[in-house]
This record gives structure tokens, sequence and C-alpha cells, in this order.
């Protein structure tokens, strides 16, 4: 199988992007330690601590679905030392295309979404992550990497080109392609790193997201359903992320809030109607590693209370009965 990159919503954006119109590292010397067990009582709190180990390669197996695509696939997810103690990082090892559309992808008929879906796919972007769970770098997202996967889409103009590569320039885009790494990333789980949670409690987070240089408030709330009967020893959570706007944000905002909230409804409605932009995630995961069992991650848009855009993604984990 060709390697394939890890993370699917971001690489949507990049296919979004390409369009020419308006991955805790243990020491290898010492050994590092087995994690410490974590707090299991039945109706008492459990502490979610992340542990990944590398060198590991997961599989998992992924069914996408929503307004602008629907695929299913098989990906392989190698898990390796970072340049340095601290860290690790995630890159994709081999990808397998199962359906596409619900249809075979050799049918002759869909060959063009399926060649384009393979190269958004084909993207050689890495993440490093931190020994608790945090993503300090996003490797291999750049204006020549996109280019080069747009030149395989379509012909591109040389005007075109320099706009894709002033556009990279940019601060704000480079930042907001780190936000949607990110969320996507913490979506896995560890955005719950040492939380300690009961079933049935619940936790609200608040805090701001900088778009383009303006600062949104985002409510998290994260919520413990209990043990997960078909997975011994996992435990299901709850994420909900919201971030609202106005319309009038939107109008002015620019390509990233086009990209966060969608297109602004047109007429005569009031320039504050709210938009939001509204990530729901279930995780069945271990709470002593964090390494998922299965992720239900959908990121929707709202202007008021209708859906206009939607992505769901269901990822099943694979992991191996040890790392090595």
């Amino acid at each position: 199988m060709p390697p394939a990159r890890p993370l699917t919503p971001l690489a949507l954006l990049l296919a979004l992007a390409c369009r020419p119109a308006p991955s805790v590292a243990p020491e290898t010397s010492p050994p590092t330690a087995a994690p410490a067990p974590a707090t299991t009582a039945a109706s008492g709190p459990t502490e979610f601590r992340f542990a990944w180990q590398a060198p590991c390669t997961v599989e998992t197996h992924t069914t996408l679905s929503g307004s602008d695509e629907s695929a299913e696939y098989r990906q392989l997810l190698a898990v390796r030392p970072g340049p340095d103690a601290a860290t690790l990082v995630l890159a994709g090892a081999g990808f397998e295309l199962l359906r596409y559309r619900g249809r075979d992808p050799q049918d002759p008929a869909i060959r063009q979404g399926v060649a384009r879906f393979l190269i958004t796919h084909s993207l050689p972007v890495e993440l490093v992550i931190d020994r608790v769970g945090a993503l300090v770098a996003v490797l291999g997202i750049d204006a020549e990497a996109l280019l080069g996967v747009a030149r395989k889409l379509r012909p591109l103009t040389p005007e075109v080109e320099d706009l894709v590569r002033t556009l990279f320039k940019r601060q704000d885009v480079q930042s907001y392609f780190l936000y949607l790494a990110q969320r996507e990333w913490s979506a896995w789980g560890s955005a719950v790193h040492g939380l300690r949670l009961a079933p049935d409690d619940e936790q609200v987070i608040e805090d701001v997201v900088d778009l383009s240089g303006v600062p949104l408030p985002r409510q998290v709330t994260i919520r413990h359903m209990g043990a997960v009967a078909e997975s011994p020893g996992h435990v299901r959570l709850t994420l909900t992320r919201v971030v609202e706007t106005s319309r009038e944000q939107v109008n002015t905002g620019g390509v990233l809030f086009l990209l966060e909230f969608g297109r602004p409804p047109l007429g005569e409605r009031g320039t504050h109607i709210p938009m939001r932009s509204v990530e729901q995630i279930e995780i069945s995961t271990d709470p002593q590693t964090l390494r998922p069992s299965r992720v239900i991650y959908e990121w929707s848009r709202y202007t008021e209370e209708e859906r206009t855009w939607s992505l769901r993604i269901a990822r099943e984990f694979r992991w191996p009965a040890q790392c090595t």
C-alpha cells in the first residue's frame, strides 16, 4: 500500500485550498517505565493518562461520509520516536481505498473522484506530539506540497501558483492549519489527558480560538459515559466543541471564516444571524494509555438552527498486542 497521511478533515481542507477558484516517545536509555495504573473504581473517578509507545504501527478502518464526500478505507499509522526524547511522530504508513461513494474504486465512472481522493490522502503530513499528547508541530504542509497535489488535479496558471505561495506565507493561514490539526488529533483522546472523571461526570471548558486575528469564544463539554461492554477496560467519552460567530463576521472575515463556518446566507435577515462550527466526538479508549479502539468524529456547520454542512468519520483502531 502507498504511504498516506493520517488525518482526514485536514486532507479535505487541503483539497479545498488547492482549488484555483474563489503526529510521548519513551526514552531509549534508560527504558521508559510502564504507565502507572489509572484509578478505575466502578463508581469513582478515572484518571486519564496519555502513554503512547514508539515504535508502533496501528491498523485503522475508516468510514467517511458527509456533504462533500464518502469513502471507506484501511490505513496504517506509524508511531516513531521524534527528533528528541520528549516527542514522538505520527505518520501514515499505508493506505487502501475500499469503497468510494458507495462503489468499487476500480469503477471507471468514478475514476476522477478516486484519483482526487487518493492524491489528497498521499500528502506526506506528519504530526509531532509531546509526552502528554499535545500537538507541537505539523510537518509536510507547505505551498509546494499543495501545488504538487493541485497540478495532478488540473493545470494551474502561474498566477494561481503565486497566489498559493503568497497565501501560505500568511501567519493566519499557517495558524489555522495547526488549529485544525490540533483539534482533530485531540479528538482521538489526548484532550482528556490529566482529567479525573467518574461515570456521568461532565466538565465544561471555555477558551478562545483565534481566527484571522479575531478571538472567538469556544465551549468544550467533556462527559464520561461509563464502561464499554465490548472492550474490557475501556471507557466511552463524549466531547462537544462549539465555536460561534455572526453572519457579519463571516462576511468580513475572509477565507478562513468561510472554511470554518461556510458561506453566510443571502437576503435581508440581519447581520447578527448566528453561525456555528460544532464538533461532536465519541471516543472508546483505554484510560491508562488513551489508545482509542473507536472514534466517531462529526464536524457540522450551522446557520441559526439549520445544519448546512457536515462531515462524519467513524474509525476503528486495531492495536498490536505489544508495541516493539
